[in-house]
């Protein structure tokens, strides 16, 4: 007999997991509700991409503060954008600081329908074998996570993605089915996550570091189609160069192994990881990237950015090329939206090899 699958993490059980977990919030940080001051702010949002053209849409966020103890906000929000290239993304997403800081819960759901490029797997992909898709996709994610000294926090995380592609290009190898999850599907996973993180503001960090590792395994237990693991580490250090600068850095490196979809490959390339390139240009199980920016102020609300990065892809860690790898570099202006908040609308403009590209939105790319 066929073992029935569980098919229990899909987005809406995982919103109710996320709802549940905070429940495990102790006495102390059900006791301070009444202590707690929430903002809620409406923001429309203007942004550009290459990979997404002229793009616009509204963001509203709840932000709750404890004014009885020094920890960090909680927060809340909601999201949904359209693009020039009838692309759209809604979200909403909770991350809530629990028993005086001593628990994290932090979840999403969300679902995008983004029409795509292709360019094949590996290093070496060509351009010139760009073909295009349509996925639409419904995931969600949820992580508990506990202190157990300073700022040491490890913890359990959930997550779960539906994939369903459409208008694939006639002729293409993502038509003929012999790319890992050409077919779409499910893939679902859980695993263990530890995280150092000692900064001050989240959004656009003047000082500290957050370094997290994770682990997650994918597989018919968690009624997922695909059966792999993958393994992460994102190091991200913020140093504070007088004036006001901050020199933020970056370290990045993914490995996959087992039968993981094309979709869920590491990436390199869009907004965050090396600016210049189109989104998800390279792809492949690993990939390896390092990034650095010089953050200054420039004239009352205005600022400016110069920042550099190099990486590339490979089946492996280990075969990774570093005399092959790709480089991107570019400068930027920011404009302080709100200087407390430390929110700022950003346009950059990166180049890599043989590509560029210009971006326009809200948050810092790291």
């Amino acid at each position: 007999m066929k073992r029935p699958r569980l098919r229990l993490l899909r987005p809406a059980a995982l919103a109710l997991m996320a709802l549940s977990l905070a429940s495990l919030g102790r006495a102390e940080g059900a006791d301070s509700v009444a202590a707690l001051k929430h903002r809620t702010s409406f923001l429309p949002a203007l942004f550009y991409t290459p990979d997404t053209k002229l793009g616009g849409g509204a963001v509203v966020f709840t932000v709750l503060s404890d004014t009885l103890q020094r920890r960090r906000s909680s927060l809340l929000m909601g999201a949904g954008f359209y693009t020039q290239r009838h692309q759209v993304l809604l979200s909403l997403l909770a991350d809530l600081e629990l028993s005086g800081g001593g628990r994290r819960v932090a979840g999403s759901v969300g679902w995008r329908k983004f029409p795509d490029y292709f360019y094949g797997i590996g290093p070496r992909s060509s351009s010139e074998d760009e073909e295009t898709f349509t996925p639409r996709v419904a995931d969600a994610q949820a992580s508990f996570q506990r202190r157990i000294f300073s700022r040491l926090r490890p913890g359990v995380r959930f997550e779960a993605r539906k994939v369903d592609l459409r208008d694939l290009q006639a002729g293409g190898v993502l038509s003929a089915g012999g790319v890992p999850g050409s077919a779409g599907g499910v893939s679902a996973g859980a695993g263990a996550l530890i995280e150092w993180d000692d900064r001050g503001p989240t959004i656009s960090p003047p000082w500290g570091r957050i370094w997290r590792l994770e682990s997650t395994g994918f597989g018919r237990l968690w009624g997922s189609d695909y059966s792999f693991s993958r393994h992460l580490a994102d190091l991200r250090e913020y140093i504070p160069a007088g004036g006001d600068r901050v020199v933020a850095i970056r370290a990045l490196a993914v490995e996959n192994r087992g039968g993981v979809p094309f979709d869920r490959m590491a990436t390199l390339g869009g907004e965050s990881l090396l600016r210049g390139y189109a989104e998800s240009r390279y792809r492949d199980a690993s990939a390896a990237i390092l990034q650095a920016e010089i953050r200054s102020p420039l004239w009352r609300r205005f600022g400016g950015v110069i920042f550099c990065g190099l990486g590339d892809v490979a089946p492996r860690l280990e075969k990774l090329a570093p005399r092959r790898f790709k480089h991107a570099f570019g400068a930027g202006l920011r404009f302080a939206l709100n200087q407390k908040d430390r929110l700022n609308l950003r346009a950059d403009l990166g180049f890599g090899s043989g590509s560029s590209g210009f971006y326009f939105g809200g948050a810092e790319a790291f």
